[in-house]
C-alpha cells in the first residue's frame, strides 16, 4: 500500500496540474516521471522508510512532485507553509527531527535561515543525482498504518504538535468521499487549487482526492479575489472548495460578475463555520448554492458532507459512509435528537496520535478508538449535523487551529508584559479571531516603559514570531486576569 499510487493508473496525456503563475501544465505521465526522479534522488541521499522529510513551499506543482517523491520512498512528509515566520518553521522542523528539509519553490527561499537541519532546494536535490534514472526506483510498499503525513495543528501546551496520518487514514477518507451518495467529483472536472498544502483540507481533500479521481487541478499560489475570479472563468473551473473567508472576499469585492462562475457546478465551504450572510451573498451575487462539510486534521479530514443531500441550510450534512459519529454529553452518554453534544468520530480515517506526545494523544483518542473532537453539534431526525460551538480553548481562524497557550507564551516574551490570556471571538468572515488580554508589568527593569506598551507593540511582536492566522487582531489591556480558586484563568469571563 502507498498513497502515491493514486496517480499511477490515469492516462499519460491527461492534464493533472495547471499552474496559473507559470502557465505550465503537467500531465499525469509527467507527474509520475518527475515524482520518480525525486524518489530516486531521495534514495540516493539515503532517505527511506522511517525518515521524516519537511517540504516547504506554497501551493505549487513543485510541492506536489516532492510530496509524491517522499511518499514513494516510504518516508513521512511534513508540509510547511513557506509564508510561516522562520522562527515558527524552525520550531516545527526541530519537533519532527527531520532527516531532510526540501525547499520546493521560490517561496521557500527564506527558510534557509530557519533551521540547522540539512536543507536542499528541490532542483539541487534532483541535480545531485543525475546518473540515477527515475525508472530505476520502485514505489515502496508499506503497511497501512505506516505514517504518510505529520500535519501540524499547534499545541495545547504552547509547543507545536504534529498529527500522524497513515497511508490507510488518507486512502480511507478518499474512499469514504467516493462512497458518498452524491458524486463529489467527475472525470473531466477542473478543481481550483487555492488552499495551502500545509492544511489537511488543502492536501488530502483538495489535492490528493482530485488526483485520485483523475481530474485537473488549477493551482493558484497567491490570493486576490479579482484575479481568482478570472482564473475560474478562464480555466472553466467546475469545483471550488474554500473557507468562508474566501467566499466572503469574492462576494464582497466590486467588479466580480456571475459570469466568472458560469462553469462552477460545485461550490463548497469548509474549514470554518459558514454564516448565513455569506451563504446568502454568494447566492445573490453568483447564483451558487454553497454546500458545507465538517472535518478535522485528526480525521484526515472529512467527517460529514452536505453535497447531494436534503440537509437544511446551516447543516454540515450526514456522516460519510464508513465512519461512525456520536454526540455525547459530559458523562459520555449519547444525547437526544436536537440536544447539543460533543462530536466523537471513529473509523479507519482517524489518526493514530500526535508525534512524540502520548499525553496529548490520550486526551483526544480513547481506548475504544473514538476521537473526541471538542466540537459541539446537534443532529436532527434525518441524521444531519449542525455544528453549534466548541468546549475546548481552541480558536479556529479560517479553518486553522490556534491554541491560546502558544500565543500566550509568545506574548509573554515581550518586555513589559506581566500576564496575558488569549481568547477567540466570533468573526463574520473568518469564523473567529484572536484577542489578547494583556496585563502590563509595573516597576519592571525593562528597556521600555511598561506603561507605554501599546497594541501595535504586541501585534508587531507576534507578526514576526507566529503564523498570520495565529496573530491577535485586537489587544485589550486589563488590570488583572480573572482566575479560579486553583489559579486557572477563566477564559469564558474574558
Amino acid at each position: 500500500m502507498n498513497v502515491c499510487q493514486v496517480i499511477e493508473s490515469h492516462p499519460t496525456d491527461e492534464v493533472a496540474v495547471t499552474s496559473v503563475s507559470t502557465g505550465a501544465s503537467m500531465t499525469y505521465g509527467e507527474l509520475r516521471e518527475r515524482a520518480a526522479v525525486v524518489r530516486s534522488a531521495l534514495a540516493g541521499e539515503g532517505v527511506g522508510i522511517g525518515d521524516r522529510v519537511v517540504l516547504i513551499g506554497a501551493t505549487t506543482d513543485s510541492v506536489i512532485v516532492a510530496l509524491f517523491g517522499v511518499w514513494g520512498v516510504g518516508a513521512t512528509a511534513v508540509p510547511l507553509d513557506a509564508r510561516t515566520p522562520t522562527l515558527e518553521v524552525a520550531t516545527e522542523i526541530a519537533a519532527v527531527d527531520a532527516r531532510l528539509v526540501i525547499l520546493c519553490d521560490a517561496f521557500a527561499s527564506e527558510a534557509h535561515n530557519a533551521t540547522t537541519a540539512d536543507a536542499m532546494e528541490l532542483s539541487a536535490l534532483t541535480a545531485a543525482h543525475p546518473s540515477v534514472s527515475g525508472g530505476g526506483s520502485t514505489i515502496a510498499d508499506v503497511e497501512g498504518d505506516h505514517p504518510a503525513l505529520a500535519m501540524f495543528t499547534s499545541g495545547t501546551a504552547g509547543e507545536p504538535k504534529a498529527a500522524v496520518l497513515s497511508h490507510l487514514n488518507l486512502l480511507s477518507n478518499l474512499a469514504q468521499i467516493d462512497a458518498h451518495p452524491a458524486q463529489v467529483a467527475n472525470p473531466g472536472d477542473v478543481v481550483l487549487g487555492i488552499l495551502p498544502f500545509s492544511h489537511i483540507l488543502g492536501l488530502n481533500t483538495q489535492l490528493v482526492y482530485s488526483l485520485h479521481v483523475g481530474v485537473t487541478i488549477v493551482l493558484v499560489d497567491q490570493f486576490d479575489p479579482v484575479h481568482l475570479a478570472g482564473v475560474i472563468e478562464k480555466h472553466k473551473v467546475t469545483t471550488v472548495l474554500g473557507p468562508p473567508a474566501l467566499w466572503a472576499a469574492l462576494a464582497r469585492t466590486p467588479g466580480i460578475s456571475a459570469e466568472c462562475f458560469r462553469s462552477v457546478r460545485l461550490a463548497l465551504s469548509g474549514a470554518a463555520p459558514l454564516s448565513a450572510d455569506i451563504r446568502r451573498e454568494v447566492a445573490e451575487q453568483f447564483g451558487l448554492t454553497l454546500e458545507e462539510g465538517y472535518g478535522l486534521t485528526e480525521a484526515s479530514p472529512a467527517v460529514t458532507l452536505s453535497v447531494g443531500t436534503e440537509a437544511p441550510a446551516g447543516s454540515v450534512g450526514p456522516a460519510l459512509p464508513g465512519l461512525e459519529v456520536r454526540l455525547v454529553d459530559e458523562r459520555g452518554a449519547d444525547v437526544l435528537v436536537g440536544d447539543a453534544g460533543e462530536v466523537l468520530v471513529r473509523g479507519p480515517n482517524v489518526f493514530s496520535g500526535y508525534l512524540n506526545d502520548p499525553a496529548a494523544t490520550a486526551a483526544v483518542l480513547d481506548a475504544d478508538g473514538w476521537l473526541h473532537t471538542g466540537d459541539l453539534a446537534v443532529v436532527d431526525a434525518n441524521g444531519f449535523l449542525s455544528i453549534v460551538g466548541r468546549h475546548k480553548d481552541l480558536v479556529i481562524v479560517s479553518g486553522f487551529n490556534v491554541y491560546p497557550t502558544q500565543v500566550e507564551q509568545t506574548i509573554r516574551g515581550l518586555d513589559g508584559v506581566a500576564a496575558v490570556a488569549v481568547t477567540g471571538r466570533p468573526h463574520p468572515v473568518t469564523g473567529e479571531e484572536v484577542v489578547a488580554h494583556v496585563v502590563r508589568a509595573t516597576g519592571a527593569p525593562a528597556a521600555v516603559d511598561p506603561a507605554q506598551i501599546s497594541e501595535e507593540d504586541v501585534l508587531s511582536w507576534c507578526r514576526t514570531r507566529l503564523a498570520g492566522y495565529k496573530c491577535p487582531t485586537h489587544v485589550a489591556f486589563v488590570s488583572e486576569l480573572p482566575v479560579s480558586l486553583t489559579g486557572k484563568v477563566r477564559r469564558r469571563d474574558l
